[in-house]
């Protein structure tokens, strides 16, 4: 009897010790499979941080080249109302001068316009808002501006009209004159912002004169 005792004080200490055993190895194995599925886990969370470092580096770069194309085309523009309304027609041929100087206008509007509504979500609100409000108003201008030229039965007329600063002219040309000076330079100094902040540059940075 004592011997089966025996026996059996043995069987369990070894049944114990393979329990043990096979735990051990079992939280091992649970282990090292969590190690690898959170390493993997980590892969993927860097792997996925990159492609947004990447995809929103891209959009940057591409916003940034959007903002200097706008920027020039604005320049254009406000170059082509400037020389339109601000400056004498050539006195040897002021026919040609007075029509170059109003296709360049409308190309000019076409060029920007056409541009800025197709790239429109790179921008804000706000500044959509504005440039919207601009278009308005010398959408308004230019059909004044051609109905004023159409008045006239002839190109020497016109340019008669123009040269002796006719009332309806110099109104179109002061009204101009203030959004060059306002609303075209207030877009004008938002876009150079939106753009030095995209090159990292310190907006706040002023020159020792």
């Amino acid at each position: 009897m004592e011997s089966l005792l025996q026996y059996f004080g043995v069987l369990s200490i070894g049944t114990l010790l393979a329990y043990l055993g096979i735990k051990y190895l079992s939280q091992k194995i649970f282990e090292n499979y969590l190690t690898k599925k959170l390493e993997a886990y980590k892969n993927e969370l860097n792997i996925a941080s990159i492609t947004h470092q990447i995809q929103f580096s891209t959009l940057h770069k591409e916003r940034a080249m959007v903002i200097k194309e706008l920027y020039y085309r604005l320049y254009d523009y406000k170059m082509a109302l400037i020389f339109f309304f601000n400056s004498e027609l050539n006195n040897k041929n002021p026919g040609l001068d007075l029509t170059k100087k109003h296709e360049n206008w409308g190309n000019a509007v076409l060029n920007f316009s056409e541009y800025f509504h197709k790239n429109r979500i790179y921008f804000s609100e706000s500044l959509c808002d504005i440039i919207d409000e601009l278009n308005n108003r010398l959408d308004v201008i230019n059909f004044e501006t051609s109905k004023f030229l159409r008045s006239f039965n002839y190109l020497t007329e016109q340019i008669k009209a123009i040269n002796s600063g006719d009332q309806k002219f110099i109104s179109l040309k002061n009204e101009i004159n203030l959004l060059l000076e306002n609303q075209i330079q207030d877009i004008i100094r938002i876009l150079e912002l939106e753009f030095r902040k995209l090159l990292g540059v310190d907006v706040n940075d002023k020159q020792e004169s």
